[in-house]
């Protein structure tokens, strides 16, 4: 698969080569994530970078892929975003306008009323609500596809799971460069 997306054939894969292999627009959320990969900030990812993320993006679990971008966002990673930083995760997952029904969503995101928003919150609420996050699953469902397939996927997410549970999947996202601008 690395091959079919290393369109100009230098063994390396540039931001534009990883969405047009994904059918991906060009989005502050994809960038990101694409940031998290390149681990020797190149601006490309070689084949080590695009495995690496493509397993760390892929075999999340549901509750690790909310776990994970909402790590993104945690910049001070106290475990709890202010409501700025939720809407900035919520806008950069969407690419800039919230529609109606995410700003309702948003208003509520903060069950405890106290001002933060913990991942146990956003999570219940991203459950409740899986159009919050959708964007970030749609992009998860092309990596698998694109990639080794769902069935492939889900067998690695449920023996990365049995292992490790779910908290292996959120604290892998930490372990990015995600705070990078």
């Amino acid at each position: 698969f690395f091959q079919r997306m290393d369109r100009d054939v230098n063994g390396r894969l540039s931001h534009f080569e990883f969405l047009m292999s994904l059918d991906e627009e060009k989005s502050d959320f994809l960038e990101r994530v694409f940031l998290i990969a390149d681990m020797d900030a190149s601006g490309e990812l070689d084949f080590v970078e695009l495995v690496g993320a493509i397993f760390l993006y892929a075999a999340q679990s549901t509750t690790g892929l909310v776990g994970y971008v909402f790590d993104m966002f945690d910049k001070d990673r106290s475990g709890s975003l202010d409501f700025s930083e939720v809407v900035a995760l919520v806008t950069c997952v969407y690419g800039g306008s919230l529609g109606e029904q995410v700003v309702r969503i948003l208003d509520a995101v903060d069950v405890d009323s106290d001002g933060n928003v913990s991942l146990a919150e956003f999570s219940k609420r991203s459950h409740a609500y899986p159009l919050l996050l959708f964007p970030a699953f749609q992009m998860q469902q092309r990596l698998k596809l694109y990639s080794f397939g769902e069935g492939h996927w889900s067998k690695e997410t449920n023996r990365r799971h049995e292992i490790f549970g779910d908290r292996w999947m959120v604290r892998m996202g930490r372990r990015g460069r995600a705070g990078r601008e």
